[in-house]
Order: structure tokens, then sequence, then C-alpha cells
């Protein structure tokens, strides 16, 4: 990272990536006035999120992984928008506010082993806002219990590991236990680099897999 530059580009990878879901979204950018975060200022550009490569099929553990179509054109939201958590407040989470663009790719094996990439880019200075906001949230809402029409729910999410990839990064565990079904475990990993953050999530995936998979999307953010 060069000194004092808050930009970083995403260069393709010689690996072909597969056609995924690929979602881009403008975000508004910081108002200097509020005295609530760092200025936004040369925002990373949407093109360069919309031409990375993040992750192929190629680069996953065992045979049959295949891009998964989308079922939604709506960007994808916050990992960590925990509304079901009665402690949760999204007036405490001031960066996704300044996000400036997102991708999204998925990616399925069979039936319930599923990979979910996303990659961010933020106002200057809110790359890190994002991880310390994914800290906390984590600490407000690191267990909590809700219902719905059909089912009692009991949801946690907790840090398995930290500091394995680029600036920043996190391992997270979510379990959730809602009787009859199966519970549920998945792993999500989120790494920065500057002003870009990449998140993985696994259903159905080991989490050094989740792990590894996020660290090779990572080394693509340079």
């Amino acid at each position: 990272m060069d000194g004092g530059n808050a930009r970083f580009r995403l260069v393709a990878s010689a690996v072909l990536v597969a056609a995924g879901t690929a979602l881009l979204v403008g975000c508004a950018t910081q108002d200097s006035t509020s005295g609530r975060g760092p200025q936004s200022t040369s925002p990373v550009p949407a093109s360069v999120i919309a031409s990375a490569a993040i992750l192929a099929p190629s680069d996953f553990s065992g045979s049959g992984w295949h891009v998964r179509n989308a079922t939604t054109a709506a960007p994808p939201g916050w990992r960590w928008d925990l509304r079901q958590c009665v402690l949760y407040d999204p007036a405490d989470y001031l960066a996704q506010q300044h996000r400036t663009a997102v991708r999204q790719e998925s990616y399925a094996q069979g039936t319930g082993h599923e990979i979910s990439v996303v990659v961010e880019s933020f106002a200057a200075g809110w790359g890190a806002r994002s991880l310390e906001d994914t800290r906390a949230v984590l600490d407000t809402c690191g267990s909590y219990e809700f219902t719905d029409a059909k089912n009692d729910f009991r949801e946690s999410h907790a840090v398995a590991a930290e500091s394995f990839a680029g600036d920043e990064s996190l391992l997270v565990e979510g379990v959730r236990i809602a009787p009859p079904a199966p519970t549920r475990v998945q792993y999500t990993a989120v790494v920065r680099r500057g002003d870009l953050v990449v998140t993985v999530t696994g259903t159905g995936v080991a989490p050094d897999e989740v792990r590894h998979l996020a660290s090779i999307a990572a080394d693509r953010l340079v």
C-alpha cells in the first residue's frame, strides 16, 4: 500500500472468472459537516469492482462447484444487518452509508453447499470503519432469540479467528438453532484491504475452506 494513498485497484486475475452475479450500487457520500467519520474522497470506481476477478469455481476444493444464478436484482445488503436482534440499531453502524460500489458472486455444489462472495468499496477511510462496525455488532448481538410464524430461533455469532489476511480479517462462526429443523452452521470470513472489503460466507463448507477462499479473494484486491 502506497503511503497516504487510500485508493486501491482491483487487478484482473489470470484465472478466468465464470459469469457470476455482478451487482453495482452507488452509495451516499460523507457529509463533511457531520463530524461522524472520515472524509469521503476518491472512492474506488464501480467499474473497477465490476471488472475484478474475485473467485472462480477452480479455486474451490472438490469438484462440481458452479456459478449460481441470481434470484434477485437487488444489490446485496450488509452481512451483519441483524435486525432480528432486539439490540440492533442501524444508526449505530454508519459505514454502509458510505459504500460506493458492491459486487456479489454466488456458487453452489450439490445440495446444501453454497458460497457467497461480496466485494465492497467504501469512501476513503470507511473501509476500516466497516470492520469496526462488524466487531461492534458481533459484540452487541453475539447471541439472541427471535420467533417467526412457525418457529422459535436461537442465533449466535462468534469470532473464531483473526488477522489471517489483508490489513484486517475476521472469521465468524454463525449458528442457528430452530427445532425441529437441523442446526445450521455458517462460517463467514471478512477481509479488508484499504477501503475494499471482501466477505465470503459458506454454508456446508469447512471454516478452513472459507478462510482460504477469502484469502485468495483478498490477494486479488491489489
